[in-house]
């Protein structure tokens, strides 16, 4: 809620800035839905949308991390 109220008063105060969002696919379809939000929250703002997906449980997996 922080960041989507942030970026509401960004605008409101005509701040030239765009959203970034990371999804590092722990959650499943939830961190799906959590981009998407995030993606169309941009749209409606007319900000420009950066995102970077992560292979976090594959990457943990590869250092023999385990998830929690």
């Amino acid at each position: 809620m922080d960041s989507v109220v942030l970026c509401h008063l960004c605008k409101e105060a005509g701040f030239n800035f765009g959203i970034a969002h990371c999804n590092f696919q722990l959650r499943g379809e939830d961190s799906n839905r959590d981009q998407a939000f995030v993606r169309e929250w941009s749209k409606q703002l007319d900000v420009p949308f950066h995102v970077v997906q992560f292979a976090t449980q594959q990457y943990a997996e590869e250092k023999s991390y385990p998830h929690r």
